[in-house]
């Protein structure tokens, strides 16, 4: 699924969304989207500013009604600040903020050949929070079982703490630097300094 970089109202860089959010967060008419020529656009006019050119079907977006260029960067239309929300607890953003390497071994796997551990087993009375879990792969998984890494004579690569924003967004805004580029070089050298 493409992901979309949100802007605050300001054009500061706030979160990343997938494009179904930032479609329907310009739909609903709380955002605009922003093309390569840093023109904002409402819902109709990015519906007919792509009608004529020539799009390759990947960058496309097929609904029951129109189809629509795949937008890259929204801007909020109400929004000034960031969002300092903590990442959510998942699957996902335990392998993001371990970045898929086992915390046992060291080795960094793909995702299918990696699970989650709980440091201290929940039949010892482990809770499931970010300072009890780490990516492990299948092999340190099942000789650790169900003992504590002292117990088994394993030692973490560091010790778990939970993600901050930029840990578990980073990954994305990496697989898509060269959407963004351009946009974030522009308003890194034109944004005024003073204060």
């Amino acid at each position: 699924m493409s992901e979309v970089l949100v802007l605050n109202k300001l054009w500061q860089p706030v979160k990343v969304i997938n494009v179904w959010d930032a479609i329907c967060k310009v739909y609903q008419d709380k955002a605009s989207f922003l093309d390569a020529n840093y023109v904002m656009h409402n819902w109709e006019s990015w519906v007919i500013s792509w009608k004529d050119a020539e799009i390759h079907a990947k960058d496309m977006i097929h609904g029951s009604s129109c189809s629509i260029r795949k937008p890259t960067v929204i801007v909020l239309k109400n929004y000034s600040g960031y969002v300092f929300k903590k990442p959510k607890m998942s699957r996902r953003n335990i392998y993001l903020r371990d970045a898929n390497q086992c915390q046992y071994c060291g080795i960094t796997y793909e995702t299918k050949k990696l699970n989650i551990d709980h440091i201290i087993p929940k039949s010892h009375g482990g809770r499931t929070q970010w300072t009890n879990v780490v990516v492990s792969c299948i092999k340190c998984n099942s000789f650790k079982a169900d003992r504590t890494p002292e117990q088994a004579g394993m030692k973490l690569l560091r010790k778990p703490k939970a993600p901050t924003w930029k840990d578990v967004n980073m990954e994305a805004f990496q697989r898509n630097y060269s959407n963004w580029h351009g946009l974030l070089n522009d308003m890194y050298w034109n944004v005024t300094l003073e204060k």
